[in-house]
């Protein structure tokens, strides 16, 4: 069973920094926390909206520390998101082994998904990967 099952199913919830509820950003702070030892920033208590101005940032920031350009994702690296039908970061993901990815939205809970798959594909404008 692969390490990323145990948060499928995990509700939305805004703002949401646990197991009881995670948004995106909190899925890919418990990740990299309980897999990689690293405190990503917590931002305070933030809602989904603050999280497009998260996103981005990632998005935009693809030279500066402590977000690389990632030109092939791998394992851990953050796949940053548009909204369906707009072009600009308003999420984010976890990419996993196998092309899949880890998220969090209000339609689905904490899911994993193809990054084929039609309801993200068109979605990923690129891949960031964590270099502190």
């Amino acid at each position: 069973m692969h390490w990323a099952t145990r948060y499928v199913g995990i509700p939305y919830v805004d703002g949401g920094r646990d197991v009881s509820g995670l948004d995106c950003w909190g899925v890919l702070q418990l990740v990299y926390r309980e897999r990689l030892k690293v405190d990503l920033p917590t931002y305070g208590d933030i809602s989904a909206r603050d999280l497009r101005r998260i996103a981005r940032e990632i998005g935009s920031a693809s030279d500066m520390w402590p977000w690389a350009d990632a030109p092939v994702p791998r394992e851990m690296d953050v796949a940053v998101m548009a909204a369906p039908g707009r072009r600009f970061p308003v999420h984010v993901g976890v990419v996993l082994r196998g092309g899949q990815l880890l998220h969090s939205e209000a339609a689905s809970g904490c899911c994993i998904v193809q990054l084929a798959d039609f309801s993200v594909r068109f979605r990923i404008l690129g891949y960031r990967r964590y270099i502190a």
